[in-house]
């Protein structure tokens, strides 16, 4: 998101999330996101705002500026901003921000923003990859599901109340639980859909209900009635089905203790004395049958000490023990502050306000700078201002910097944004500037380039330079879009091509992060020619066989995308930017008709195989530094030892192996990524198309890198031409890289419909044998498990050919061979062993070099086989290595 608020740091860093709920499960949920990292923009009720404004008392702060204390628990990290849903201004406000959004969250009674004229249907339609989590108080749907629901009625309902309190007189929880955990479930299915969306670029609906809330912590309470039929009654402050296990009273108070486990009783029988083999206490279901007993006995021994005394016994003979502290001792205690569980914000009216904190923390840190909550519309003016910037952003001529608001920080950091991205990726302090100060220009223009100069920071739309990431050099070219939108003239146009240049003559790989609105229309047709100096100076570089990576920042558009923006071996995008050749605003311009919603969005272009990841800054720094490691093209580990012996093999039934292979539980490659070092997966061809059948990724499997090209036995649907395209691109790469290329062959076959042989299917597989045959890099293949027809034959030349013990090969499954020649499958099994197909017979006749023994069916032994089939392929690809380095010595020495 091109965000003007302050930096959001933590692991949702870069997403939007619009919150239109109120009360408190979704606000809670949208406050869980914002400490999450994302930015959380809240809609409000112009005059009166969230209902929580006006729950209490308590209320502090003046009298003409009252905050509630229910509505500050739930709100933080958030911007408020007002608008009347219900007019054409809130209407079209809300719309703006959908399109933008990451995350959507209401917890309207179903069928009301429909009402509002926002079904989920138009949501989709302005954004396709918009999650929305809807949540209610008994369910979207069923005779019950209209229903208005409040935690009070949910907890009852929902059955907590019969459970809590003592026997006969039912009680609610001291907390909203309800509330508060629908809004923790909810954000437990948006994090899964967001994860989902980095595959297919689509958002869903993630619904949740207080009632739902209230059944799923139901736990051994449940299943004691769905599983053995007992209806569980309240228990007081004793567990139903543990015991000792509640609160006992001391001298001095009540002192908890949990003895979960055998071995716990008998150390708290001995701290207290009472016999741990008595009869009635021999088992935990005999303490449960006697446990008002056995409570006596332990409150007649722990009335001769104090609740400290007693809690430092059992806490020295391993019971968990503890008091029962109030509120107030909770926040002054020095565990809790230790753990970051008190939150110190400056809030905009109250000044210092203390807030209970995140309950998690992450290694590496999570987000350190927080926002208070708001006061009612005090961000109405900068979220107005920033969408208004967003639309600017779409042409590209520069926008007006935005009016900053009272008690907001400033919009637009003096210090250039290309720098702080710069600061998210890079090691501390690595950063060198390779730019000579720009020219100065004079008259209107110059005075132009004088205002972007003082707005962005920056003395040019594009800054070079180097760093390090993980410790490696790595030249990088950065967009600054507060420079005139990002434009790039021709002063930034001959900066690049520099970079570009010497980055090639030091060696060094090349980071590229661009946002632009394109090529700079005050300099025109001289600066817009330069596009093809710049394409033609990282032509160059990769012909060198040096890396260069392109993250696309929000926006990137036009002419800057159609030159450094497209060139990348590996192209990444942050969430939901804008990326294409056409701005919106111009596009209807010319057609008189809005450009359709969610094309040009990053998570779409992933979807279909344009770019090869979304991915956040904390992501985009792993991503360089993995795809860094592997394609400085060095084994990790010494040289290879003797070559492995062949594994002994028994007779082969190929009946039998024909089935094994079609075991749903045999791994295939995805099982054989996850268990390689290193991975950096790549999205179809990056140009358009993309088949998850066949996967291609840069790895290091068994200590050596590579490029992988497989097929994946987990993805739906049958491989057709565009998998082998990107099976193709995968070759460029290796050969570009000088990385050896391994192809993994597990396929039933390639996909036979009339789209696909107007895809050129027979050409594609063509052409993936002419590419094989003139890679000059080593290449490894792995015949996994099913080998069938063409689309098997397309990744099988290589310098060396491993196959799995039940793999086959064949040019149609042997059904399909069988009814060719005999119009009946019922010979498949005969015809197979006629055709040689079984791994055997491939050895034999020179097909394959190696077998990897199978003593148990891989799909019998998961773990097992994948660790084997890891190191043997890390031998081979360390071999084909030290051969390749031989070889290119001895011709240098020739």
């Amino acid at each position: 998101m091109n965000d003007q608020t302050p930096h959001h740091d933590g692991p949702l860093s870069g997403h939007l999330v619009l919150d239109l709920s109120r009360a408190l499960a979704g606000p809670h949920a949208g406050m869980m996101l914002g400490d999450l990292g994302a930015r959380v923009i809240k809609i409000e009720a112009p005059g009166r705002g969230d209902d929580t404004r006006g729950w209490g008392p308590p209320f502090v702060g003046p009298e003409d500026a009252r905050e509630s204390t229910y509505f500050l628990s739930c709100n933080r990290n958030k911007e408020s901003v007002t608008a009347d849903l219900k007019s054409e201004e809130g209407h079209t406000l809300v719309a703006r921000l959908v399109r933008r959004a990451d995350v959507l969250i209401e917890n309207f009674r179903p069928g009301v923003l429909d009402r509002l004229g926002f079904p989920v249907e138009r949501l989709h339609a302005l954004n396709p990859a918009l999650v929305i989590l809807s949540i209610s108080g008994f369910g979207h749907d069923g005779p019950e599901g209209g229903r208005a629901g409040y935690d009070q009625i949910a907890q009852g309902e929902g059955g907590l109340m019969s459970l809590t309190g003592e026997p006969g007189a039912p009680a609610k929880a001291g907390t909203p639980v309800a509330d508060l955990l629908a809004g923790i479930f909810g954000v437990s299915g948006v994090l899964a859909a967001l994860l989902e969306r980095q595959g297919t670029g689509r958002g869903r609906v993630v619904r949740t209900s207080l009632l739902s809330s209230m059944v799923g912590i139901h736990s051994f309470q449940g299943t004691r009635w769905t599983v053995a039929g007992e209806i569980p009654r309240a228990t007081g402050n004793q567990h139903p089905a543990i015991a000792p296990y509640g609160l006992f009273r001391c001298a001095d108070g009540e002192l908890q203790l949990a003895a979960g486990s055998e071995s716990l009783w008998r150390a708290v029988a001995e701290v207290t004395g009472l016999d741990p083999d008595d009869p009635r206490y021999a088992g935990n279901a005999e303490r449960v049958r006697h446990r008002t007993e056995l409570a006596a006995e332990l409150e007649a021994v722990f009335s001769r000490g104090s609740t400290e005394q007693w809690i430092g016994r059992l806490d020295a003979a391993g019971v968990p023990a503890g008091r029962v502290r109030s509120i107030d001792e909770v926040y002054s205690w020095e565990q809790t502050r230790q753990q970051g569980l008190v939150l110190d914000v400056e809030h905009a009216t109250l000044g210092t306000v203390s807030l209970p904190g995140m309950p998690w923390s992450f290694d590496g840190g999570g987000r350190t700078r927080h926002l208070p909550p708001p006061t009612l519309g005090q961000h109405d003016r900068s979220v107005r201002d920033w969408l208004d910037l967003e639309d600017a952003a779409r042409d590209t001529g520069p926008a007006p910097a935005p009016t900053a608001t009272a008690g907001a920080p400033p919009p637009v950091s003096p210090r250039p944004a290309a720098l702080d991205f710069a600061d998210t990726v890079l090691d501390h302090g690595s950063h060198r500037s390779w730019d000579t100060p720009a020219p100065a220009v004079g008259g209107d223009y110059g005075r132009t380039l004088e205002r972007a100069r003082e707005r962005s920071g920056a003395d040019e739309a594009v800054l070079t330079g180097e760093g390090r990431i993980a410790g490696r050099r790595v030249a990088l070219l950065l967009g600054e879009f507060a420079f005139l939108a990002g434009s790039v003239g021709t002063v930034a146009a001959d900066r690049l091509v520099r970079a570009v240049r010497r980055a090639t003559a030091e060696r060094l790989p090349v980071l590229a992060a661009p946002v632009s609105g394109g090529t700079r229309m005050q300099e025109g047709t001289p600066a817009f020619v330069r596009m093809a100096g710049i394409a033609a100076a990282l032509a160059a570089h990769r012909a060198a066989h040096l890396p260069y990576l392109v993250h696309l920042r929000h926006p990137t558009t036009g002419g800057v995308l159609a030159s450094w923006g497209s060139l990348g071996q590996l192209t990444t995008a942050e969430p939901g930017a804008l990326i294409g050749f056409l701005g919106p605003r111009v596009y209807e311009a010319l057609h008189a008709a809005p450009f359709p919603a969610g094309v040009q969005r990053a998570e779409n272009l992933a979807h279909h195989g344009v770019i090869d990841a979304v991915l956040s800054p904390g992501q985009l720094r792993d991503t360089v530094a993995a795809t860094l490691d592997i394609t400085d093209g060095v084994p990790h580990g010494g040289p290879p030892g003797g070559r492995p012996q062949q594994d002994p093999l028994p007779p082969q039934d190929i009946r039998r192996s024909v089935g094994l292979t079609r075991d749903p539980r045999r791994p295939g490659l995805a099982e054989l990524l996850a268990a390689a070092d290193t991975v950096v997966p790549l999205g179809g061809t990056g140009a358009g198309e993309r088949e998850d059948a066949l996967r291609i990724a840069l790895a290091r499997i068994g200590g050596a890198p590579c490029v992988v090209a497989g097929h994946d036995r987990s993805a739906p649907g049958s491989m057709g031409p565009a998998g082998l395209r990107t099976a193709r691109r995968a070759m460029r790469l290796a050969e570009e890289l000088r990385l050896p290329l391994l192809t993994v062959i597990d396929t039933a076959g390639a996909r036979l419909t009339p789209d696909a042989e107007e895809g050129a299917l027979a050409g594609e597989i063509a052409r993936c044998l002419a590419d094989l045959s003139r890679l000059t890099v080593p290449r490894l293949s792995l015949l996994l498990g099913e080998g069938a027809g063409g689309a098997a034959l397309a990744l099988l030349p290589a310098d060396r050919t491993l196959a799995a013990e039940h793999a086959w090969l064949s040019p149609l499954p042997p059904e399909g061979a069988s009814a060719i020649l005999y119009r009946t499958t019922a010979r498949a099994s005969e015809l197979a062993q006629e055709q040689r197909i079984g791994a055997a017979e491939l050895l034999d006749d020179g097909i394959v070099h190696r077998i990897l023994a199978e003593p148990v069916p891989a799909g019998e032994d998961r773990d097992g086989f994948t660790a084997r089939l890891v190191a043997a392929l890390g031998w081979e690809l360390r071999a084909l290595h030290r051969a390749a380095r031989a070889a290119g010595a001895t011709g240098a020495a020739a």
